[in-house]
């Protein structure tokens, strides 16, 4: 019981001396209830100097809206269409025309509308440079895989044709051509803006001559029509038309490289070499198989890869 009210008296002085703080009256002679009631009061008091709770910020987590990934604009590699042209050279192999001449020459002697003109002389070289010119077109079908054709062809012109019998009076001009066209199939490697293109074309063409008299067409040089070389257009004769012409297969590839300065506009170089392929070959009916290198630059307009 010491103990007991040892402890009470403790709490006594405790809650008086909070209780001056908090504006209450002298507890030292209060009761057991009177105690009891004026620590629910302090309590209740004290309650009004708790500080407020601490509040904890409230992350609000960003709304993520889901947004249509915009549509590319560049095509996969492979696909889309375009058309361009072609500007380059093809090192023609004409040594079965110059035989078909000489043949022609061996054969009719005098006769022959190439007698005693210096062409052999020209063609001794087997092959001869030709400017060419084309146009093709292209569709892209997926993996790099463009498929499309084209036409091509060019000429060259020997000048300074003479008549050895006749210096003063005959000039001519040889006219050698060459034309094919086909199928093509590429594929495509692109590397950024560049393009590696492998391709074929399949297809077929013709290559001949024509000796044209500028006499004729043009002014004698002594005004002289009568005495006009026997190569007048006037004998249309299969034997004395002066050319030569040969039908053949062509089977072409080429490989280069083109790029992209626009989504609309390409640029490329291309080395190719083409196959010529003959059974009926030009007048002396010879057959026959050549090749002959070239290449060419491409300008190409459309969405193509």
């Amino acid at each position: 019981s010491d103990l007991k009210n040892m402890y009470f008296k403790r709490v006594i002085s405790t809650v008086a001396v909070v209780s001056s703080l908090v504006g209450a009256t002298d507890l030292s002679t209060a009761d057991t209830d009177s105690l009891q009631r004026e620590l629910q009061r302090v309590n209740d008091q004290l309650k009004l100097y708790e500080p407020a709770p601490t509040q904890q910020p409230v992350v609000v987590a960003p709304t993520i809206v889901p947004v249509e990934e915009k549509k590319k604009k560049e095509r996969t590699p492979g696909f889309g269409g375009g058309g361009g042209f072609t500007i380059g050279f093809k090192s023609m192999n004409l040594s079965y025309l110059n035989k078909s001449i000489k043949d022609d020459m061996a054969r009719r002697g005098e006769n022959s509308p190439y007698h005693g003109l210096n062409i052999t002389e020209k063609l001794d070289d087997k092959y001869q440079t030709t400017m060419m010119y084309g146009t093709q077109g292209l569709v892209g079908i997926g993996n790099g895989i463009r498929i499309g054709g084209g036409v091509y062809g060019g000429a060259k012109i020997f000048r300074s044709i003479y008549d050895e019998n006749d210096l003063n009076d005959s000039l001519y001009s040889f006219i050698v051509w060459n034309g094919y066209g086909g199928f093509i199939i590429e594929k495509s490697f692109t590397f950024n803006k560049a393009n590696i293109v492998v391709g074929t074309l399949i297809g077929g063409g013709s290559q001949g001559s024509v000796l044209i008299n500028e006499d004729y067409y043009d002014e004698d040089y002594d005004e002289d029509y009568l005495d006009d070389s026997d190569l007048s257009t006037n004998d249309t004769t299969s034997n004395n038309v002066p050319y030569e012409f040969a039908v053949s297969f062509v089977n072409e590839v080429h490989t280069g490289i083109t790029y992209s300065f626009t989504k609309w506009f390409h640029i490329g170089a291309e080395f190719s070499g083409a196959l010529y392929v003959s059974n009926s070959g030009y007048k002396n009916g010879d057959s026959f198989a050549t090749f002959n290198p070239g290449g060419n630059l491409r300008f190409m307009f459309g969405r193509i890869s």
